[in-house]
């Protein structure tokens, strides 16, 4: 019978998306960037911190490094795709402010540290410094609950249903 239960055993259909760091955490739909804002590249919420310590929301890989380091794509074991993209139009300080010193395709587990943010850095060029994190692969999932508030590391800050 056992063999039969890991035979039949199918993914979790749930999956929780822990915060990134400590902050105030909104719907993306607040982002002043329209193509977050109108969900244009998923489903999300946006993060308002001055924590320079960024962590990895889920355990998966890491299957995108920016080069610019202000945006990572994870995918969890579960199928779960997320963009986390630091600050708004940031791209264009090529690499400025940003320390990661993970590698694209890097195993990576919930609580690993991403990179740093220079956020004083990123404001005193004048850059919005929001923090989007969204689900990117919206077709796999039937609901996406958001979490808001001033939430603290090891909270949830989505829950994704399939």
């Amino acid at each position: 019978m056992k063999i039969f239960n890991k035979l039949t055993k199918k993914r979790n259909d749930n999956e929780y998306i822990y915060n990134i760091c400590n902050g105030v955490v909104k719907d993306v739909k607040e982002s002043s960037d329209p193509a977050f804002s109108e969900e244009m590249m998923g489903k999300g919420v946006c993060i308002i911190t001055d924590d320079k310590d960024i962590y990895s929301p889920v355990t998966g890989e890491l299957i995108v490094v920016f080069p610019t380091k202000h945006a990572y794509g994870i995918k969890t074991d579960n199928g779960v795709e997320l963009l986390i993209h630091i600050g708004i139009n940031t791209v264009e300080l090529n690499g400025e402010g940003f320390t990661c010193t993970l590698k694209q395709g890097s195993k990576i587990k919930k609580g690993d540290k991403l990179c740093e943010v220079d956020f004083k850095l990123i404001k005193d060029k004048g850059y919005d410094p929001t923090i989007m994190v969204v689900l990117t692969n919206l077709k796999d999932f039937t609901d996406v609950s958001k979490y808001f508030g001033e939430l603290e590391l090891t909270d949830k800050i989505m829950q994704v249903k399939r």
